[in-house]
């Protein structure tokens, strides 16, 4: 079993945009893993991606200051202990789920969940 399916950390000062479509994570401890450690926003949108099959599905974080903000359409994360984590160590941050009734279970630190 391989660590981190896809990975993208970054460190310094600066924004975080990432963008699935039609994506797909298997086998792995973390099937998608996006962190943003320094000052600036974060945004992930995942469209049509799978992640099944790991410990975690995704693991997202802001560490620092800065918005969070994640959505999810047609994206699924079943077969793992836990589908999405996700972190907004500064601001309170916003997971919209809508359309994908398939995401859980949630570990959420300072995110609101949209269902």
């Amino acid at each position: 079993m391989t660590a981190r399916g896809v990975a993208l950390f970054e460190f310094e000062l600066g924004d975080v945009e990432v963008s699935l479509v039609s994506s797909v994570a298997r086998g792995s401890e973390i099937g998608f893993s996006f962190s943003e450690s320094g000052q600036g926003d974060f945004t992930v949108t995942a469209f049509g991606s799978n992640a099944s099959s790991n410990e975690l599905g995704f693991s997202l974080g802001e560490r620092d200051d800065g918005a969070f903000e994640a959505t999810f359409t047609l994206t699924t994360s079943p077969f793992n202990d836990v589908g999405v984590e996700a972190v907004a160590e500064g601001d309170p941050g916003t997971l919209d789920r809508s359309g994908s009734p398939l995401l859980g279970p949630f570990a959420l630190t300072n995110v609101n969940l949209v269902p």
